[in-house]
């Protein structure tokens, strides 16, 4: 169905019923004859760049610097496909209040710094805010591209004299990249036309913009740990309340985390799209074959084309960039970074699932646990809160005969050093009743004592139990909470224990949180953590965990009770080097 836009033009106060072109031909076509006025009627060919840069996203585009850049995999403008063409309609027509997290490099910013330019010659009143979690790479950097196009587009300023500045450097009032840039209007407003900011802190106190465009709202950056994803949350959220009355809200973004911004705006019910790199319904081209026409060469550098790119296999047949360009994406960046942010699936970065049948129903423990723990050896594990919003984690665990570790017992909520402190000596307590508790493993991290605050809290209660040691530095979380590679490989040392058995989940562990409401700690563990490994929600029961997993030097080894005598053996056979007794580098732990 055709679409139509009923244009105002300004300056004599007519109004036109336009009907845009259906196809990216009939585009180029109109977009010939307008630059064919140029020469034969200046006057008309000042009309017509009005009217349909006004009316059209796309012929709007195709005036632009930034659609020039030629593709050298395929020879042709990037603007000129069909993918762009429909996309731009898309963007339009459909983008605004919807989160846009289509493939990489498609032209998701692009096509809206296009768009700021449509939205000015519409109405010079808008005021339009960037928002970005990053202000000099990412907000800023949009202003500055923005910025230039309007300086250097004899085009636009021509044909919109009464709006864009002819030398804005000397003429516009306001016109930086810090200050943000205004163009001419009549109104009086306390932002300028077009302005950057970041929404992690400084929001412009009073301001109300006609449209919040937030790109790079996620980065790497603001995934890296629990407490950086809850305050991106929070923060972008109180950016929010900066749109006016009926003010739009353009948001593309790429997901980086199944807990990241996008996804949990998703899970929260908003409206979101994306535009795949790859049509999965159409057969995917043949990459090796396409690798020998290029002669193993990228057109656009010069480079060498890695061996390993024959074989990548593709989903379906690319619907912008080359299909070579893709299988080489593909390659570098792994298929599940490709398919998280090219492919749109949020979920695909969890490729290294722990498997729901390790820890199936039939095989959670179901006991009283006060009868099952008699004779066993108990091991308390604690992560301790990292910040004001991060809760505290404790778990009990009980070694038997078997050579199985089961929790039994434990805690996850916000508490302060003291409060933690006596949830740990109460667990402590209560257990060395029933069972011989062995250790406490505490995890340490930058400046905290966290073992010192619990041996001194001990010593006022007088509890001469198992002994305390504080681990945490052999993954890295002293110097850096936020070291990936360190908490992969910790987290990752749990898997052969849930694989074979050796760690057992209860039937269910109701615990209270700060607020008071009651929950099952084990299904949040599986729904949260557990399911979305190695990108879960939170991770503070699996940290928790992997401390089981620690070297020699930090505490002794986990040793079970004997079946036959009170003697404990340690656990060493039949399983991977390192599990428990130790931690070896070897690449068991990544199978």
């Amino acid at each position: 169905m055709s679409r139509t836009y009923t244009y105002y033009e300004r300056l004599n106060g007519e109004t036109v019923e336009l009907t845009l072109p259906d196809t990216r031909e009939e585009a180029k076509q109109l977009f010939a004859e307008i630059a064919r006025l140029a020469e034969e009627d200046p006057v008309a060919w000042k009309a017509a760049v009005r009217m349909w840069t006004a009316a059209d996203l796309y012929i709007c585009g195709l005036f632009c610097s930034w659609w020039q850049r030629r593709d050298a995999w395929t020879g042709r403008l990037e603007v000129d496909c069909d993918f762009q063409f429909h996309f731009a309609r898309w963007v339009q027509f459909e983008s605004d209040d919807c989160l846009d997290y289509s493939a990489r490099g498609c032209g998701k910013s692009t096509w809206r710094h296009t768009r700021i330019f449509q939205e000015i010659f519409r109405d010079p009143e808008v005021t339009i805010g960037i928002f970005s979690f990053d202000l000099q790479k990412g907000s800023r950097k949009h202003l500055v591209r923005w910025k230039a196009e309007a300086e250097n587009n004899a085009v636009f300023k021509a044909a919109w004299d009464e709006v864009l500045w002819q030398n804005p450097r000397e003429e516009g009032a306001f016109w930086s990249v810090e200050n943000g840039c205004t163009v001419k209007r009549r109104g009086s407003h306390i932002v300028p036309t077009v302005s950057a900011y970041t929404f992690m802190k400084g929001l412009p106190t009073g301001a109300r913009f006609s449209i919040l465009f937030m790109d790079d709202v996620e980065t790497e950056e603001t995934v890296a740990a629990d407490e950086q994803r809850e305050k991106v949350k929070e923060r972008f959220e109180s950016a929010l309340n900066l749109a006016g009355r009926s003010a739009r809200k353009w948001i593309p973004g790429t997901f980086h985390h199944t807990a990241g911004l996008l996804n949990t705006l998703i899970k929260k019910g908003w409206k979101s799209h994306c535009f795949a790199a790859e049509d999965v319904r159409r057969p995917a081209p043949d990459v090796e074959e396409l690798y020998e026409k290029f002669g193993g060469v990228r057109p656009d550098t010069g480079a060498d084309i890695p061996e390993g790119v024959r074989e990548i296999r593709l989903a379906g047949k690319p619907v912008y960039l080359h299909a070579l360009e893709c299988a080489i994406k593909r390659f570098e960046q792994g298929n599940e970074r490709y398919e998280q942010q090219s492919m749109g699936n949020p979920l695909s970065g969890v490729v290294h699932r722990f498997r729901r049948e390790w820890v199936s129903d039939e095989l959670r423990i179901r006991a009283d646990f006060y009868d099952w723990c008699a004779g066993k050896f108990g091991y308390l594990l604690s992560d301790p809160s990292k910040g004001l919003r991060d809760p505290s984690v404790g778990l009990m665990l009980a070694a038997d005969a078997d050579r199985r570790l089961v929790v039994v017992d434990g805690f996850r909520k916000r508490l302060s050093p003291e409060e933690w402190a006596h949830h740990m000596y109460l667990l402590a307590v209560n257990w060395s009743n029933v069972m011989q508790v062995q250790q406490i493993r505490v995890e340490i991290f930058g400046q905290a004592t966290w073992d010192t605050v619990l041996r001194q809290y001990f010593e006022k209660k007088r509890y001469a139990g198992a002994p305390i040691f504080g681990v945490g530095e052999y993954r890295g979380s002293s110097a850096n909470r936020n070291n990936a590679p360190a908490l992969m490989r910790a987290w990752m040392r749990l898997e052969p224990l849930f694989r074979t058995g050796r760690l057992r989940l209860p039937g269910e562990l109701l615990v209270t949180n700060e607020d008071g409401r009651t929950y099952d700690l084990i299904q949040y563990f599986l729904d949260v953590e557990y399911d979305l490994f190695p990108q879960p929600e939170t991770d503070d029961i699996l940290d928790c965990l992997s401390l089981l997993g620690i070297p020699e030097d930090k505490a002794p080894p986990i040793v079970f009770p004997d079946r036959w005598s009170s003697v404990g053996t340690e656990l060493e056979e039949d399983l991977p080097p390192g599990m428990i007794a130790g931690v070896e580098e070897e690449s068991w732990l990544w199978r």
